[in-house]
């Protein structure tokens, strides 16, 4: 009798308690406001550097006026994931999607439970590009081919040794289009967006692998070069 009297002691006190917790007014408790959220900036969540676009999954910190009011962040058309634990009425930590969007407005929107929207600019960049292919490493110039990679959003700079950037406005994020600029000499292309630069690992007209594969369709013939006294 006296054990289930503990018992029963212990667990009251233990209501109690969870009673006392629930009534004490944390003042860094989250609490969801109403009205529409204020943009001022966006910065680095690690240091204090206003930007105007981020890598994705990058860590950003959004800075405003009643931040508290916002139920989803979006950009472009990809949702980000809200920790209401990095929320407060001035400051909203987030990462950036690591998703490509489907539409790319360069905007972030900013939603309320009551579905108000406040868009604001701010652009998000692809991971730096690579380079896989050529459709035709032996193209003259003046010939149109096919750069293979990933990452390749326009716009893009494509750059062959000797000859000008060859600037790329469409693309589909896997292939761009270009014709070959005039100068263009055997050696690595380069290509150029906002998120970096890539090199290829194959060589525009590569004299060596032609001379090692003479009968590949499509290549000239090369002659093995002539020396003295043989």
């Amino acid at each position: 009798m006296k054990t289930l009297f503990k018992h029963t002691c212990f667990l009251l006190g233990l209501a109690l308690a969870a009673s006392a917790c629930d009534s004490i007014d944390y003042p860094d408790r989250f609490k969801e406001t109403t009205g529409v959220p204020t943009v001022h900036f966006i910065r680095y969540a690690d240091r204090d550097i206003a930007i105007t676009q981020a890598n994705m999954e990058e860590l950003v910190c959004v800075v405003g006026d009643n931040l508290t009011s916002v139920h989803d962040i979006y950009f472009n058309d990809q949702a980000a994931v809200l920790n209401s634990s990095y929320m407060t009425p001035h400051t909203i930590v987030v990462a950036v999607p690591k998703n490509m969007p489907k539409e790319q407005t360069d905007k972030m929107y900013l939603i309320t439970r009551d579905s108000s929207v406040v868009a604001y600019d701010f652009k998000v960049l692809p991971p730096a590009p690579k380079i896989s292919g050529m459709s035709n490493e032996w193209a003259k110039a003046g010939e149109t081919v096919s750069i293979y990679g990933s990452y390749l959003f326009p716009p893009i700079s494509v750059e062959f040794p000797g000859a000008d950037p060859v600037e790329v406005t469409s693309g589909d994020g896997d292939a761009v289009s270009l014709v070959v600029p005039a100068g263009a000499q055997p050696g690595k292309i380069k290509v150029y967006n906002d998120s970096g630069t890539a090199q290829s690992v194959f060589m525009y007209k590569d004299y060596a692998v032609r001379l090692r594969r003479p009968d590949r369709p499509g290549q000239p013939r090369l002659e093995r070069p002539q020396f003295p006294g043989r």
